[in-house]
């Protein structure tokens, strides 16, 4: 049981550290601004909610070509996040624009936020969960030594009522 515990907390802790190195290098991607990514300016032409999350239908030009592409907004909650026929900006990965995303700070805050936390309440989990496996043993051993040998105090005896 110990050994799975301590597995199990290194592997939550690995987890936790994969998520905050993805939120730390969209947080430095943001910070630097996306440099020579393109930008374009699209129209949202419908939004519906799916799976707990908003999703918008886009229309944006990447060099002539139109493009329409139906992205994750990355917020949910009761309201729609954007009204059909608003422009926006969009922002995606040079020669890519079928994996373009809407450039709002609040949007990408708050995935780097969300990441941010959630891999450090990770790592924290996994480190006391393998913490607290690997001591144990220790902590019950040394609990059973001394409560089975406690000394008694200097010129008393114990006497037998009989």
């Amino acid at each position: 049981m110990t050994r799975v515990l301590t597995l199990a907390g290194v592997l939550i802790f690995i987890i936790g550290l994969g998520i905050l190195w993805q939120g730390g290098a969209r947080a430095i991607q943001t910070w630097q601004g996306f440099p020579g990514w393109p930008r374009a300016q699209a129209t949202i032409l419908r939004v519906y909610k799916q799976r707990g999350g908003w999703h918008a239908v886009m229309r944006f030009e990447d060099g002539g070509r139109v493009l329409t592409y139906d992205r994750d907004t990355e917020i949910g909650g009761r309201e729609a996040p954007l009204v059909a026929g608003r422009t926006m900006t969009v922002i995606y990965p040079p020669g890519r624009p079928d994996r373009a995303f809407f450039d709002w700070k609040t949007d990408l805050g708050t995935a780097i936020w969300t990441a941010a936390i959630l891999g450090l309440f990770l790592m924290i989990f996994g480190w006391i969960l393998a913490a607290i496996s690997l001591t144990r043993p220790m902590v019950e051993a040394l609990g059973t030594r001394h409560a089975t040998s406690i000394p008694r105090p200097h010129g008393k005896k114990k006497r037998n009522r009989s």
